[in-house]
């Protein structure tokens, strides 16, 4: 299992949603689901790319799972819950926000291949870097608002060089 330490320009954020992100998991184990981390958090992973901030996690699980999360999360203190007309299950949390999303709908047709990692001490499972690359041209080609963002980190993936990181 690969481990890194990741310290982005907004640490003390990124250190709640961590934080935030580990106390679902809790919640997760007890309905029998566990999550799987896309976007910029396996992003970083992949990429260590300090540079950008994580101001949210995304997490890929069945749909059918939304209500459960919902109903498991309700008496958390200070959580609030939003579901979308798009597939999600938002959750609010002293300012970060931890996205639940549909796998069936935002990974249809991808390896189910995860990856087991650690950032900054939590254990993840997250979707393999090929996947990763899938989602981000999927998304370039598919929300015009977020085109040069997913470009941007499509292409950075693709010309990651491992042995040159940091």
């Amino acid at each position: 299992m690969e481990e890194i330490v990741y310290n982005p320009n907004n640490g003390d954020d990124f250190s709640k949603l961590l934080s935030f992100a580990q106390a679902l998991f809790l919640r997760c184990a007890e309905l029998n689901v566990q999550p799987v981390v896309y976007g910029s958090l396996a992003y970083a992973f992949y990429t260590k790319d300090e540079k950008i901030n994580i101001n949210d996690i995304d997490l890929l699980i069945p749909e059918s799972f939304f209500p459960h999360i919902a109903a498991a999360v309700k008496n958390l203190p200070d959580v609030t819950c939003e579901e979308t007309t798009y597939h999600s299950l938002k959750l609010f949390h002293g300012g970060v926000k931890i996205s639940f999303d549909a796998i069936e709908e935002y990974y249809h047709g991808l390896p189910r291949d995860f990856v087991a990692g650690k950032i900054n001490g939590i254990a993840f499972s997250l979707v393999p870097k090929n996947a990763l690359e899938e989602v981000y041209k999927r998304g370039a080609e598919t929300i015009p608002m977020k085109k040069e963002q997913y470009t941007v980190k499509l292409n950075a993936l693709l010309n990651f060089d491992p042995g040159n990181s940091k």
